[in-house]
């Protein structure tokens, strides 16, 4: 039973490209969706907000946005976040961006929306940042 809607959902985890992210070096950050609808669906826009967290990343309140693609102080790439029209049960290009580097080590919670607006699917990924070198030889 169609119901005239697309059904903007992941096929792949949000996930680094670097997978030991440190402070000193920003990083690019994917994610793809599949329209797991019998409707087509037209162009759309992703979200990726990046906040402070623990170790299990809880979704808490009180975490620090360090980066939000619809915030231009922290995004100046808005076009990384532009999905194309997808066909009915099609896949969409992977999408990446390229974020930080952050200058304080410890857990983030990377949360990404598709289809802001319609869908917002949701997911997450946690990830670990580990203090980078500073090119003196000291850490």
């Amino acid at each position: 039973m169609s119901t005239g809607q697309p059904n903007i959902v992941f096929t792949r985890n949000v996930v680094t490209a670097d997978p030991f992210p440190n402070t000193t070096q920003p990083f690019d950050v994917w994610w793809q969706a599949v329209n797991d609808s019998n409707e087509d669906s037209e162009g759309f826009t992703d979200m990726l907000v990046i906040t402070t967290s623990e170790e299990d990343c809880p979704d808490d309140a009180n975490s620090t946005v360090v980066y939000d693609s619809q915030d231009p102080q922290y995004n100046t790439n808005p076009q990384d976040f532009l999905e194309g029209p997808l066909a009915a049960r099609a896949t969409g290009n992977v999408m990446k961006t390229n974020v930080g580097p952050f200058s304080t080590a410890g857990w983030y919670r990377l949360t990404v929306t598709l289809d802001t607006g319609r869908s917002n699917t949701t997911t997450y990924a946690c990830i670990q940042i580990s203090q980078g070198s500073d090119g003196s030889g000291s850490q």
